[in-house]
């Protein structure tokens, strides 16, 4: 159902049946500070677009001819400079055809403003989902980040920052659940850099802090990748992320951020480690972040191959339940520290606030088959069982030979009865050892057995 806004004031946007070039205007969809969308009919093919009136409220107003007009006259020059800013934007966009982009159709000039038109489809905003209280598993919120995430490269690769990543410009596809990502902020950015209140633009609790920046430097992917990492924090919390700005000043005063992490806030519900992921792309340094989405986006990939583990008491009752032949696996180790951590923990080396640590696998797990002890063991009783019925009956007690024999049985004892239970890897190590020492041993007196018995 298709959800038009009512509360637009009259003299603002334009009215219902308003035609603009080939589109017939049929509502409101949003309206924010830097322009108005609205529902439009293309009438050459009938079929429903979203239309996009670039009206910055900072710099123009609507006069009653339903011209755009810039509030003064000094700024006159910097409301013709944006709106070019604009449709170079819709043009650049233009030239893409992904499924997490938003198509452009078309984009011109009238009513002294600037236009762009977008494919419309029915469904609705992210933003509309969390005002409803809908709440999200960790596999629905990953298949939308990583929707997102490859959309995202994508733009990244023609150095197209997105700016404006938020619930409200990401719209779900009613048809098959798909996302996309809307309202691009490549313009409005250099808007927000004229401004005297940024925050009258930018959007508290997804902007990171260097798009506070009066100079607007040092953008990049990584600014997208927190505000989407601020997408999937509300989604996992339920609240929205604290404003960057009061995170960093806090962070200084104190040394220590204000705002919970995702990880603080629900590791009972999600796995700690998908978490982590989203805890390193809201690093308030824009340096201590994923610097490109492929690298951030290699993270969730590692996650999955990892380990399914949800949370810290399913990672202990796992390591408990498990063959204490391999009481290492799902364990990592610090090659700087040589601490041995979870693998949980080591997939995400930045939630120990440095990337100066690396970490290596210490042991893991056989995808299936049997162990090189269990073998051996096999190998020795294949051996020496037939061996040792011989030797009882020609009664040679006093062989080496049979105490060979004896020892091999003390040595199983221990490793299977007394060892695993209490020193699993020592016993798993010196057991092997053991039974090479003897089996060698069995070997070099078998010519001699064989003369004595027969």
């Amino acid at each position: 159902m298709i959800k038009l806004l009512e509360e637009v004031s009259c003299d603002v946007a334009l009215a219902r049946a308003t035609v603009i070039n080939q589109y017939r205007v049929l509502g409101v969809l949003g309206q924010g500070a830097f322009g108005i969308t609205y529902l439009g009919l293309d009438m050459t093919t009938d079929k429903k677009v979203a239309i996009k009136e670039f009206l910055p409220e900072l710099l123009s107003y609507r006069s009653t001819s339903n011209m755009v007009r810039p509030k003064t006259y000094s700024e006159l020059s910097t409301f013709e400079h944006f709106k070019q800013r604009f449709l170079e934007e819709a043009q650049n966009l233009a030239r893409f055809k992904h499924h997490n982009i938003v198509r452009i159709n078309d984009y011109f000039e009238a009513n002294d403003t600037a236009y762009m038109v977008m494919e419309y489809e029915n469904g609705s905003s992210l933003d509309e989902k969390i005002i409803k209280g809908a709440a999200f598993s960790e596999s629905e919120v990953t298949a939308l980040l990583h929707q997102l995430m490859n959309g995202l490269r994508r733009l990244h690769q023609v150095n197209i920052i997105h700016r404006d990543i938020k619930p409200g410009n990401i719209y779900i596809r009613e048809r098959d659940g798909s996302a996309v990502l809307l309202d691009f902020g490549s313009a409005r950015q250099a808007l927000y850099q004229k401004s005297q209140n940024l925050t009258t633009l930018l959007t508290v609790g997804y902007s990171p802090i260097e798009q506070y920046s009066a100079g607007g430097t040092h953008q990049g992917p990584w600014s997208d990748i927190y505000a989407l990492s601020a997408v999937g924090y509300e989604l996992l919390t339920g609240n929205r992320p604290m404003e960057s700005t009061i995170r960093s000043e806090m962070k200084m005063r104190t040394g220590v951020d204000p705002m919970p992490s995702a990880y603080q806030s629900c590791s009972s519900r999600f796995s700690p480690i998908f978490l982590r992921i989203i805890d390193c792309g809201l690093e308030i340094l824009a340096d201590d972040r994923p610097q490109s989405v492929d690298e951030w986006q290699k993270r969730f990939e590692g996650l999955q191959s990892r380990t399914e583990i949800k949370d810290i008491e399913h990672l202990k009752m796992s390591l408990n339940a498990q063959s204490p032949d391999y009481p290492f696996h799902s364990l990592g180790r610090d090659t700087n520290s040589r601490t041995v951590v979870p693998v949980i923990e080591k997939a995400a080396p930045s939630i120990y606030q440095s990337k100066s640590l690396d970490f290596e696998e210490v042991y893991e797990k056989p995808a299936g088959g049997m162990s090189f002890a269990t073998l051996v063991v096999i190998f020795l009783l294949g051996v020496t069982a037939p061996l040792a019925f011989n030797v009882l009956l020609s009664e040679l007690h006093k062989d080496f030979f049979v105490w060979g024999l004896i020892g091999f049985s003390l040595a199983m004892f221990a490793y299977f009865v007394v060892g695993k239970a209490l020193l699993p890897r020592v016993a798993k190590y010196c057991g092997v050892v053991l039974f090479l020492i003897i089996g060698v041993l069995l070997l070099l007196n078998f010519p001699s057995y064989c003369n004595g018995c027969f």
